[in-house]
């Protein structure tokens, strides 16, 4: 019987596990229209003031507004998953440091997924909510 509903279980994640392209200008465009006045962090500010190594990625952007509330989404297509996702963290616990109270409890409530091999990452008012539409927004493309 067990084994029975880790097939199903195997199944489910296999299926789960399909390719999902993403053509970045068009996921860019459709985000920075959900949140306001986000702008690129340059490579030079995620390398030097951040310490992020960007050879983890093989793709990336990372978009910050300094509104108040601060608003940031960051997608990656990593390297390796797991050191993808370190990088990551070094970029949100900064952010935290320098945030005023409020964005750091935004920062922490952070809302992580993906899309396919996509890591993605969003810190607004409504995360769940922009995800979904993302999520849509993808499946349609």
């Amino acid at each position: 019987m067990k084994l029975k509903y880790w097939l199903i279980l195997i199944v489910f994640l296999l299926m789960g596990c399909k390719n999902v392209t993403i053509n970045k200008n068009s996921f860019i465009t459709k985000i920075d229209s959900k949140m306001n006045n986000m702008l690129i962090v340059s490579d030079q500010e995620l390398e030097n003031y951040y310490n992020i190594d960007l050879t983890k990625f093989k793709d990336y952007i990372f978009k910050v507004s300094d509104d108040n509330p601060t608003n940031i989404y960051i997608l990656v297509l990593p390297t390796d998953k797991k050191e993808a996702t370190k990088e990551i963290d070094k970029f949100f616990s900064k952010k935290a440091e320098l945030s005023n109270d409020t964005d750091k409890e935004r920062i922490k409530a952070r809302y992580e997924s993906n899309f396919g091999e996509y890591l993605f990452y969003i810190v607004s008012n409504n995360n769940k909510e922009i995800y979904k539409e993302m999520n849509e927004f993808i499946k349609n493309e």
